[in-house]
């Protein structure tokens, strides 16, 4: 299941992008759980369920024009994947260029998306799910 789940997470990014290029409303692939749980770290807080994920998504994208979020990698641990990734794009109420990185744990279940949680860099990441850079 690792390799579907590798895949999953690809599809799910170049998904995302799509519609942040196009400003085509977001659409959910079908393996986002409709209960998943989104952890998005204390600033912006957690989001449970596929409605929030996208209001969440929506709202990035209201304030940075061109967003876009690219996996660095896409790391295999199992029933988890880890995705270092950069988040870009200009601010819209400066119109200065934003770089983000961080790294974000995938939880899987019965070939469903449960849990997404941000992490700060990718080493916290890998050691969330028991791996070592």
């Amino acid at each position: 299941m690792s390799r579907e789940n590798v895949e999953l997470v690809r599809r799910a990014y170049a998904v995302l992008n799509q519609a942040l290029t196009t400003g085509e409303d977001m659409p959910m692939i079908p393996e986002i759980d409709a209960e998943i749980v989104v952890e998005m770290g204390t600033l912006e807080g957690t989001f449970h369920g596929r409605e929030c994920l996208k209001r969440f998504v929506e709202g990035q994208a209201e304030i940075i024009e061109g967003l876009r979020c690219d996996p660095d990698e896409i790391i295999d641990a199992g029933d988890r994947i880890v995705a270092p990734i950069r988040l870009s794009g200009r601010a819209r109420n400066t119109g200065l260029p934003v770089e983000y990185h961080y790294a974000r744990v995938w939880t899987m279940r019965a070939g469903k998306v449960v849990r997404l949680r941000l992490h700060a860099n990718k080493a916290t990441a890998l050691k969330a799910v028991g791996l070592r850079q």
